[in-house]
């Protein structure tokens, strides 16, 4: 997220809740309030432990938790600030904070970790962490969230998203109007009321997709060697477009067969249902695609 420079590029001599950084101690306690407009853009570091946030219905940033090993600094004003938790200079420790965050509902917030868990509700934002877990759930404009090895949960509504991850787990329930999910490895599992436009892949990891889509709508997936289920409503409309290069694809939606691939290696099935609906495209270079009937 591009955060104004102007706005959050504050030293440490800058307004941090008083002016200066929490002192370091073995643990300290935070409770601290700061005015904030209703589009407050908040950035937030905090390496380990634990990062939730909350959407709440007043002008205000408000912040609680614990910090260890290290001091919690917050700088800016009422437009952004950031919010870090720093190792002392010289000290070689490894500060932890488990940190409760409530920003304005109109709020957009960016938040980074390493091995720390993010959970937020009802916040807008980009979430980021090396291996840490990530859930977000309830209503926002945009989700935006990335693991490298950690899980990531949706249980939201929002009109874009993008979520990815390496060896991590995606586990999707919710309604999106415009999803995009790719993984290395981890499998990717979709639960869903309702997906308008999407894109979900992988390299080698499975795709599960249990649900329905907007009328009008196109969803792809795309996999080089993991397997791709789909488990459709029997009534759905839309036309399927199947090929797995080198694999196999297993129909139980339909009594239709595939036929074979122009290099006789692979298998392909064009399937049309009904008038209008959703215009799924699934592609895979070795792996097993699967319909299934709900």
């Amino acid at each position: 997220m591009n955060l104004s420079r102007a706005a959050i590029g504050v030293t440490m001599a800058g307004i941090a809740f008083g002016g200066v950084p929490t002192p370091t101690r073995a643990q300290q306690r935070i409770d601290r309030g700061h005015p904030a407009a209703q589009n407050f853009r908040l950035k937030i570091w905090a390496p380990a432990g634990s990062v939730r946030l909350e959407a709440w219905d007043r002008d205000s940033l408000q912040i609680r938790g614990t910090v260890e090993q290290g001091k919690l600094f917050a700088g800016g004003g009422r437009d952004a600030m950031k919010v870090a938790v720093e190792d002392p200079a010289g000290a070689n420790l490894s500060p932890v904070a488990d940190l409760v965050i409530r920003v304005p509902r109109g709020a957009q917030v960016s938040v980074k970790t390493v091995t720390g868990t993010i959970e937020a509700v009802d916040v807008t934002g980009w979430y980021n962490s090396v291996s840490g877990n990530i859930r977000l759930r309830g209503t926002a404009r945009l989700l935006e969230a990335e693991s490298l090895d950690g899980d990531i949960t949706l249980q939201a509504e929002a009109e874009w998203v993008r979520v990815r991850t390496g060896s991590g787990a995606l586990t999707i329930e919710g309604r999106y109007r415009d999803l995009l999910a790719s993984s290395v490895s981890g499998p990717i599992r979709v639960v869903n009321k309702e997906v308008e436009r999407g894109r979900l892949e992988s390299v080698t990891g499975d795709i599960y997709y249990f649900g329905r889509f907007r009328a009008g709508g196109s969803v792809d997936f795309d996999s080089h060697s993991g397997t791709i289920t789909l488990e459709l409503p029997a009534e759905m409309a839309g036309r399927l477009d199947l090929t797995s290069v080198s694999g196999s694809i297993d129909n139980q939606l339909t009594a239709d067969r595939p036929s074979k691939t122009a290099t006789g290696a692979g298998q392909k099935l064009d399937l049309t249902r009904g008038a209008g609906g959703v215009t799924i495209t699934v592609r895979s270079f070795k792996g097993t695609i699967r319909l299934l009937r709900m």
